[in-house]
């Protein structure tokens, strides 16, 4: 069941007021804090590149797997070249966060339109899984997004994306400022997400603010 049917929305709006109070953040409007089935909450968190945004966010999974239980996530990204860099840093933090979260296994693969079978692990398996994503595989009319769109003989009659947005995924959006062009915005409603986290670099136009480290409070 999805978290917005048993949490009462002026109790989630009074937690964000709260923080950004807390932290002289910019107060959000009633408007963005409206949240239904269909148009998930967004929350966003601001750090510069290259102050740990892609380590935040993975232990930031690992927090809501055992918090509240989630297990389904997407990060999404701009390119094809971001995606294998996103990769690389969950490869090369593995290790750590295995001994960090001992109880908790974490499945990371990159989307890949011709091995389909990952999908159906994404949305069976009891592990945490995360699925690394770039825009243009979903929201163009290229190969991939043709294939990750249609029912395939192959993938039991079923469309790839009937499969993902089952899951309720949380959708991560890394560099948000390259993915809200207006195709992508709607595209993303393909996932069916159940929250989607905003890992912005700072001062962006951003709406519902809840963390800003600035590169001045990185280096202190």
């Amino acid at each position: 069941m999805p978290w917005y049917s048993f949490v009462a929305p002026e109790g989630i709006a009074s937690r964000i007021k709260a923080l950004q109070q807390q932290y002289s953040l910019p107060a959000s409007s009633e408007e963005d804090l409206k949240y239904s089935v269909g148009s998930p909450l967004k929350l966003t968190i601001e750090m510069e590149n290259g102050e740990g945004k892609t380590y935040t966010y993975i232990e930031t999974v690992y927090e809501l797997n055992r918090a509240y239980g989630w297990s389904k996530f997407i990060v999404v990204v701009p390119s094809i070249a971001a995606r294998e860099d996103v990769y690389q840093s969950f490869a090369v933090v593995q290790e750590h966060f295995a001994l960090e979260y001992p109880q908790q296994a974490l499945h990371f693969f990159v989307y890949n339109s011709a091995q389909l079978s990952e999908i159906d692990s994404f949305a069976r398996a009891k592990d945490v899984q995360v699925m690394i994503i770039n825009a243009q595989a979903f929201n163009r009319q290229n190969q991939d997004a043709h294939v990750i769109t249609t029912s395939r003989d192959s993938f039991l009659s079923r469309a790839p994306i009937d499969v993902i947005k089952s899951t309720n995924p949380i959708v991560i959006l890394d560099e948000p400022q390259s993915l809200e062009g207006s195709k992508t915005k709607e595209a993303l409603k393909l996932f069916n997400p159940l929250l989607i986290l905003r890992y912005a670099a700072p001062h962006c136009s951003s709406s519902n603010v809840v963390y800003r480290l600035e590169a001045q409070d990185a280096a202190n």
